[in-house]
């Protein structure tokens, strides 16, 4: 067996291990609540960035010489 097998099999390991450690302790009102914030949180930083796009736009537009 290589080195390459065994580093391999150790990360497969851990990860699955990690996953069921995880589904254990987070119940069903935790992965919504989860669920609900990405939602907030991604609305949220998709309008900023395009309010700070059109920001910048407008600013160009003010800076620049006609």
């Amino acid at each position: 067996m290589t080195d390459q097998q065994i580093h391999t099999g150790t990360k497969a390991g851990t990860l699955s291990g990690t996953i069921i450690s995880f589904a254990r302790s987070v119940g069903p009102s935790d992965l919504i609540r989860t669920i609900v914030l990405e939602t907030v949180g991604s609305i949220v930083s998709f309008t900023i960035s395009l309010l700070l796009k059109w920001f910048a736009r407008a600013w160009r537009k003010h800076i620049t010489p006609k």
